[in-house]
């Protein structure tokens, strides 16, 4: 089929046309509930005479109450007599001497194409370099437009036909095929963006646990975001590289809270030659030689401690017990508590660690 191009508009690039009782917002055009607006694009320009229009297609958010028209007109010129005065296109629309009302009305004298709450238009019978579309709407509650395509030249699946179909007055069937060759065109365009499907800072969000099922990762997408998520997958190959290592359990813990925790495994206070320092990291860390803390400088709720925990489990060995630790920013002499470098305690060790009634003994000071 021919190569088709097109004409995409959303986001900002609605800034270029002239709106009407509408706000651009993150998904869109919007109109408030209750109200009647506009939008009118700028003049397309295909750059060749005698364009023949292909499709219109329309997204957005519209319940059944909203009733909304399309406007769509070609022509070989940029410019159209209003008022016996010869004005750009372009100036007439971004007038704000005429109301959007008689904008339309110049559109329908011009002879545009006019159709009544669809979102897939064919544009066979426009013809013309320049394109130019409006959309009117009214709706008791809030509707948003998202995007507008425009596609040209014209496609028709006549063409691979046996010749004897293709006679001069084919209308009828060439408007048929066209309803296949809108499907057959939508799939094409589907299958074109595979290859951003595939790509991690390309693909969709609802796309993204996909993806990470195909890697072996299990992860929550409302819980670590899309940002995070993707990063986390870029990580894919070390994390099967180096998993179980303190390496791997750093780089995650870093994408969810911006900095690397403190790991502390046994090996670090097995050399203690006190019987109450060996016991006192023993109630802090553990006892054991397949067990390790993680420190991490932020206090959070029991929901990130499960996930965080979850995906921890999943990256180090079996049999191998991962106690996380959220340090607060204030310090509770029951809980973890790390004096900082400004901070001393006498040589006296009676008192380090509290005893039953978690009072500091009478022989520990703090200076």
């Amino acid at each position: 089929m021919a190569d088709v191009k097109r004409f995409g508009i959303k986001d900002e690039g609605f800034l270029s046309g002239v709106l009407t009782n509408m706000q651009l917002s993150e998904e869109g055009l919007v109109l408030h509930e209750s109200q009647s607006g506009g939008y009118i694009s700028k003049v397309l320009d295909s750059t060749e005479a005698g364009t023949t229009w292909g499709r219109l297609t329309l997204k957005g958010c519209f319940d059944e109450e909203c009733q909304y028209s399309i406007y769509s007109f070609a022509t070989e010129n940029d410019t159209v007599i209003y008022n016996n005065v010869k004005m750009d296109f372009d100036e007439l629309l971004r007038s704000n001497d005429i109301a959007f009302a008689e904008k339309i009305n110049v559109l329908k004298m011009a002879g545009a194409q006019v159709d009544v709450g669809l979102d897939d238009i064919l544009l066979s019978e426009q013809k013309g370099r320049y394109f130019i579309f409006a959309i009117q709407l009214f709706s008791v509650h809030e509707a948003v437009i998202e995007s507008v395509n425009v596609m040209f030249p014209k496609e028709t699946l006549i063409q691979y036909l046996p010749e004897v179909f293709a006679f001069e007055d084919s209308g009828f069937l060439e408007r048929y095929l066209a309803i296949f060759g809108s499907v057959f065109a939508d799939r094409r365009d589907l299958l074109a963006k595979l290859p951003d499907y595939l790509d991690i800072d390309k693909a969709p969000n609802d796309i993204l646990p996909v993806l990470a099922s195909w890697l072996g990762i299990e992860l929550n997408l409302s819980f670590w975001g899309p940002d995070r998520f993707r990063k986390i997958l870029k990580m894919a190959k070390n994390l099967s590289k180096f998993k179980g290592t303190k390496q791997i359990l750093e780089d995650i813990i870093e994408v969810y809270f911006g900095e690397r925790p403190i790991i502390v495994e046994q090996f670090k206070w097995g050399k203690y030659k006190s019987v109450e320092g060996q016991k006192g990291c023993e109630n802090l860390y553990g006892s054991s030689a397949n067990e390790f803390t993680i420190l991490i400088k932020h206090a959070v709720n029991e929901v990130v401690f499960l996930h965080l925990k979850s995906l921890l489990e999943m990256l180090v060995p079996i049999r191998v017990k991962v106690n996380i630790v959220f340090l607060d920013k204030g310090s509770f002499l029951d809980r973890y508590t790390y004096v900082d470098i400004n901070a001393k305690l006498t040589d006296n060790q009676m008192g380090v660690t509290c005893d039953g009634s978690h009072k500091l003994d009478e022989d520990v000071a703090l200076v």
